[in-house]
């Protein structure tokens, strides 16, 4: 999309063709008569159609304190749905236009109506792609009529085919015309239609050059190029000055790939050609070579001059992307720091939960009275290995490093088979996986360890979209996608061929559209402050984007949602790459205590520990267990100790249930996890108490007996170990 103002510079003569000035001639001719305006108005508005558009319209002030809308269409039913249209959409049509004059924006140029071309109207509250798809307009030129140093009105055309976009000139056209009325509105009278057609030709051509003068002071590089070999007839000074030359006229003659690296001189055989088919200009990311050989990332969008099978010239306007390709980097070091941390929580929390079981037991063991001294040394040392195993799962939390892109052939459902088990075991007990796909499937070419990230990335956005549990399927398949398939899912073509997909679909809130179209966004984050960076997402974009594949998602509030990965598939599969170990004294004895806890190993280290301290201990495993074992007690539980992560039951809800049996009896929570990240996920207060594992029995004993000595049972966390 187009906008902005004209500024002053020499155009190149060759651009005005009599056919377009017969064109702008014959719109400004009604002008000329000596009518009132708004019949005048009328007569240009119905000449645009069919000639400059299928669709024209003018919304100018009425006499009656309000807007006139005059339209014409190819049929009158067509003028009369457009009227009406914009008649509904005026309050914020109005407002649109008010902030985009206050921008300085005098026109809108839009080759191709798309979602992606009006999104900061969309930003702004008006949403005006639905309306547009509506009326079916495909192309579309609006212009504002100012008069007297004021904006009062609005001249817009549009065509309904697909195969018919505007192009640069017709915009010149729609402006000519608009400053015509705009002149007409304010001097009140026509001017008198006397004047020479040498005159009248002059100031045509004079409006056309002042517009194409814009062409030599863009701060963006722009050339024309000759459709037939590829030279170079004009390049304006920005264009110049990114490729190393000091003056546009050293570009002229030279052959466009000249400016490419021999491995991107294909790319000139894939511009539109102006057929109809398929899209009417292409913008794609290249690499450009400066005059003393450096090369350089570039935008490059081309756009065919003429319509037609052979168009004789294009214009190309190029951006260099190498400040954003920096700051993309910087970005992916901190989203790979992110995943790094998030999958550390994940294996510290399996690793806390063996380590509890070896503390424990071990510290059992040692205390047992005929364990002979030889022996005892021996478990003082595995007691050792395990404090010093706790520490290294909270260090992981706290460092990562960057990691080396290392491309290889790989199967996507062998990926999906070896991840899913350790996805598990990060994922909370009320969340289940479930898998699907062919049993071979697609093998692609991509760095494991990043593809690896983009399944937890999105693994993990799942999860934080059900927090009271839900299913999470993971699906391999291959399809053959083309260019038409691109500008559905991403709303771009992209390279037709066979791919290898993975899907990763939740059962959660889902997302509205609004949402769904930041989703990606560096930074954009549904969380509250504090609670995520909103790196998550957009890491997984950039590690596609980076191995030349594309990712879309697929969303409907309260219905989950599903986001899609793609990688190419590899013609002719390399080897696939292989896959890759003094006791405290009980101020209250003989209490009893239910335990929560679906780790056998924990659940029995936890009984233990405590039937040992004289308690009278009961066990469960799940929600629904440990509300029967309530149901059976009532009265006399004194206290729950539960994992904070219980199977068949969400946080909240457990703690619900027990205030409902037992509303004065304290709930004692335990996890591998940290205790910062339990809480940035909203499973539990700061206040509320904690034990952190892996934890031994004196500090089971100790945190059980400090709990049971508080009136309230709360108000305070125990120290984790070697957590800080």
């Amino acid at each position: 999309m187009g906008s902005g103002s004209p500024d002053e510079k020499h155009p190149p003569e060759e651009w005005f063709t009599g056919e377009r000035l017969a064109l702008a001639e014959s719109l400004s001719a009604p002008l000329q008569a000596d009518e009132p305006f708004d019949r005048v108005l009328r007569a240009v508005i119905e000449g645009m159609v069919p000639k400059l558009g299928d669709v024209a319209l003018a919304v100018v002030p009425s006499e009656r304190d309000g807007y006139d809308i005059i339209t014409s269409a190819r049929t009158p039913d067509a003028a009369e749905a457009v009227r009406h249209r914009v008649r509904e959409l005026l309050p914020v049509l109005s407002k649109v236009a008010r902030d985009e004059a206050r921008r300085g924006r005098t026109f809108h140029w839009l080759p191709i109506v798309r979602r992606s071309s009006l999104r900061l109207q969309a930003h702004r509250g008006a949403d005006l792609f639905p309306h547009l798809q509506a009326l079916g307009f495909q192309s579309m030129v609006v212009v504002g009529l100012r008069a007297s140093g004021r904006f009062w009105g609005v001249l817009a055309v549009a065509r309904t085919q697909a195969d018919e976009p505007y192009h640069a000139i017709d915009l010149a056209l729609v402006q000519v015309v608009a400053r015509r009325l705009a002149l007409t509105f304010d001097a009140a009278r026509l001017r008198a239609a006397g004047a020479p057609l040498g005159e009248r030709r002059e100031r045509l051509e004079e409006a056309l050059r002042r517009w194409v003068r814009v062409f030599y002071q863009s701060s963006w590089g722009a050339a024309v190029i000759d459709g037939t070999d590829r030279r170079i007839d004009a390049a304006n000074p920005a264009f110049a000055r990114l490729h190393g030359f000091t003056d546009p006229d050293q570009l002229t003659g030279r052959l466009f790939t000249d400016l490419l690296p021999p491995d991107r001189t294909g790319e000139i055989r894939e511009w539109p050609q102006g057929t109809g088919i398929g899209p009417a200009q292409e913008t794609y990311e290249s690499e450009h070579r400066r005059v003393d050989g450096s090369t350089f990332p570039t935008l490059v969008n081309v756009t065919p001059l003429e319509e037609g099978s052979s168009p004789s010239s294009y214009v190309v306007t190029v951006q260099d992307l190498s400040a954003l390709k920096r700051t993309e980097e910087r970005l992916h070091r901190a989203q790979r720091m992110e995943a790094v941390g998030r999958l550390a929580g994940g294996v510290a929390h399996e690793v806390n939960n063996m380590m509890t079981i070896i503390l424990g037991f071990g510290d059992l063991l040692a205390r047992a009275a005929d364990l002979p001294a030889e022996r005892r040394r021996e478990v003082d040392e595995i007691l050792k290995a395990a404090v010093r195993a706790g520490k290294i799962t909270t260090q992981l939390l706290a460092f990562s490093r960057q990691q080396v892109l290392h491309p290889v052939d790989l199967r996507l459902a062998d990926v999906v088979q070896d991840l899913v088990p350790v996805l598990r075991l990060m994922l909370p007990a009320n969340i289940r996986v479930e898998t699907a796909g062919a049993p071979k499937g697609s093998v692609v070419h991509a760095d494991r360890t990043q593809l690896e990230q983009v399944l937890i990335n999105l693994t993990f956005n799942a999860r934080d979209a059900m927090p009271g549990g839900g299913v999470i399927r993971v699906v391999t398949d291959s399809r053959h996608l083309t260019a038409a398939d691109g500008v559905g899912l991403i709303g771009i073509p992209i390279h037709p061929g066979q791919y290898g997909l993975i899907s990763v679909a939740d059962t959660g809130y889902g997302m509205d559209a609004e949402t769904v179209n930041r989703v990606f966004e560096p930074f954009f984050t549904t969380k509250e402050m504090g609670q995520g960076t909103g790196l998550g997402l957009s890491t997984v974009y950039g590690i596609l984007k980076q191995s030349g594949g594309y990712v879309w998602v697929e969303s409907t509030p309260t219905q989950g949602t599903t986001f899609t990965v793609c990688l190419p598939e590899v013609e002719t599969p390399a080897d696939v790459a292989p896959q890759r170990p003094s006791e405290p004294r009980l101020t209250a004895p003989g209490r009893t205590v239910l335990v929560i806890e679906d780790e056998d190993g924990v659940r029995e280290l936890a009984a233990r520990i405590l039937s040992d301290r004289t308690h009278r201990v009961l066990v469960a495993r799940t929600g629904d267990e440990a509300l029967s074992e309530l149901d059976r007690e009532p009265g006399n539980v004194d206290l729950v100790l539960t994992d904070v992560i219980v199977p068949d039951i969400g946080t909240d809800q457990l703690a619900q249930e027990v205030r409902h049996r037992y509303p004065r009896v304290p709930i004692l929570y335990m996890s591998g996890y940290p205790r910062d990240e339990i809480v940035q996920r909203g499973l539990l207060d700061r206040e509320q108490p904690f034990l952190q594992k892996p934890f031994t029995a004196q500090q089971l004993t100790r945190a059980v007996e400090e709990v049971l000595g508080s009136e309230a049972g709360g108000g305070w966390v125990t120290p984790a170990l070697s957590s800080g």
